[in-house]
């Protein structure tokens, strides 16, 4: 499974190569997207924390935020910058495969995609789906970011040759959520997160965004349908 050679020779290399940087555009244009005492109420959990910049910002809005990634160092991190600031009963993060079956019996109201989905293959993302239907509450949502192409497109990552990237288009998406409801997208130009962060009006449309897929990425919010 491509998920496990990720896990055991990229995973601690990406944090480390990524561990310095700040929150990214996504985590403020998901907090816009929601009224902030409804959104105290959440409990959200992130697949992919990463550097774990962005759930600990979203820490300081939510009722309780939870990590799940593939590297011991992205964890480890997480856990003792919660720790220096945060009550014990509002954070957890748990190493694992987020294309295998977690074993949590935690029930969340958000489940943030944190931009691992592009290394993982088709097949193990139903996976990772099966994992956010049984943790996600009836009428919960999945929030996510990642890379944009028209069409589906795989290629070689370039630093590991034994990885594949995916590049999908949001019609791979909607047909993967289909038993939900997309309630909002936006496409977004990888060369302007910065300025984006920046914006004091995070759901503003970006009208110059590249004609060029190659810098496209987006953010889609889905709500999961009773019952599933």
């Amino acid at each position: 499974m491509q998920s496990e050679i990720y896990i055991k020779d990229d995973a601690n290399s990406w944090f480390l190569r990524n561990h310095v940087s700040k929150r990214n555009h996504a985590t403020d244009y998901l907090l816009s997207l929601f009224n902030k005492r409804q959104f105290a109420k959440f409990n959200i959990a992130e697949f992919g924390i990463g550097r774990g910049a962005n759930l600990f910002y979203l820490s300081h809005f939510a009722n309780s935020v939870h990590g799940f990634d593939g590297s011991s160092l992205a964890v480890e991190h997480f856990l003792k910058t919660c720790e220096e600031i945060l009550p014990p009963d509002t954070f957890s993060a748990q190493e694992t495969n987020l294309c295998a079956p977690i074993v949590t019996d935690l029930k969340l109201d958000i489940i943030i995609y944190g931009f691992f989905a592009y290394m993982a293959a088709d097949n193990e993302l139903l996976q990772t789906k099966k994992n956010t239907n049984k943790m996600l509450n009836d009428n919960g949502y999945v929030f996510i970011y990642d890379f944009l192409s028209k069409e589906n497109h795989v290629k070689t990552d370039t630093h590991n040759s034994a990885l594949k990237v995916h590049k999908r288009s949001l019609e791979f998406w909607i047909n993967h959520f289909d038993d939900y409801v997309l309630m909002d997208f936006r496409l977004l130009d990888n060369e302007h997160f910065k300025s984006y962060v920046l914006n004091d009006t995070p759901a503003h449309i970006d009208t110059k965004c590249s004609m060029d897929e190659n810098n496209w990425a987006f953010c889609a919010l889905f709500r999961k349908k009773e019952n599933l």
